[in-house]
């Protein structure tokens, strides 16, 4: 089975649980976001990868003893969603892109975004450890 992780930039949530699921589970998985290339152009950093990006999931997961600096920020597409099984959508509803939900392979997790929640940020990490613990357990 291929699982997709998406959230907003790609830089947070959904990398957070692809880097989990990885640890726990002998399934593929692979993450993106809804707006990064939106955001990458905005932003101009260094490089895509999430050591010139990330300022809340890199130390959070390093205290996990997971290292994701090299992860790279990649942009959700069609063809993205038909190459996996499921689609793990890190996003309020409303910014689920119609043809994720449209694709029959969604599941919606709602945690709010550590970005602009950073009082939270060590709780959302641990909600999504949590719901990736759970979803390990449901297919191996």
């Amino acid at each position: 089975m291929k699982v997709m992780f998406v959230c907003h930039a790609n830089i947070g949530r959904s990398q957070a649980a692809e880097a989990f699921f990885a640890r726990a589970s002998k399934h593929d998985a692979s993450s993106s976001g809804t707006h990064v290339d939106e955001l990458m152009a905005k932003e101009k950093p260094a490089s895509a990868k999430l050591k010139d990006n990330s300022k809340l999931s890199m130390p959070y997961m390093l205290k996990q003893g997971i290292d994701i600096s090299e992860q790279e920020r990649t942009q959700i597409t069609p063809e993205l969603v038909a190459g996996v099984d499921r689609v793990i959508v890190i996003l309020t509803p409303e910014e689920v892109p119609d043809y994720v939900k449209e694709s029959g392979k969604l599941t919606l997790w709602d945690i709010s975004d550590p970005a602009t929640h950073v009082a939270r940020a060590t709780e959302l990490f641990d909600e999504i450890k949590i719901l990736v613990d759970e979803l390990v357990q449901e297919i191996g």
